[in-house]
């Protein structure tokens, strides 16, 4: 059974990731400072709910790649025992990125 703050990071990516299939890199410009830092946060929790030492994400040059990044460690914090609140705090992260 999803848990409801699960289900609602596994909504909100999955909006952000169609809102933004076949976005550019030109285009993902202006967002990736945000994108990067929802990331980094994203990271951080799954490091957290794992109970391992945090660490920032490797750079990417490409910013096309910026929603398989999303896609992977929301995947990931999913599959952890993060607590509701890690998963409530997860997809504020995310629907952040959208506005």
């Amino acid at each position: 059974m999803t848990r409801p703050d699960g289900q609602r990071l596994r909504v909100e990516t999955d909006r952000l990731l169609n809102a933004t299939a076949g976005w550019s890199a030109r285009r993902w410009r202006p967002y990736e400072p945000r994108m990067r830092a929802a990331l980094q946060a994203l990271a951080d929790l799954d490091a957290d709910a794992e109970g391992i030492e945090r660490r920032p994400l490797p750079a990417v040059d490409n910013q096309e790649i910026l929603p398989m990044q999303l896609a992977v460690l929301v995947d990931d914090l999913l599959r952890t025992s993060a607590s509701d609140d890690a998963l409530a705090r997860a997809a504020d992260i995310v629907t952040s990125i959208r506005r």
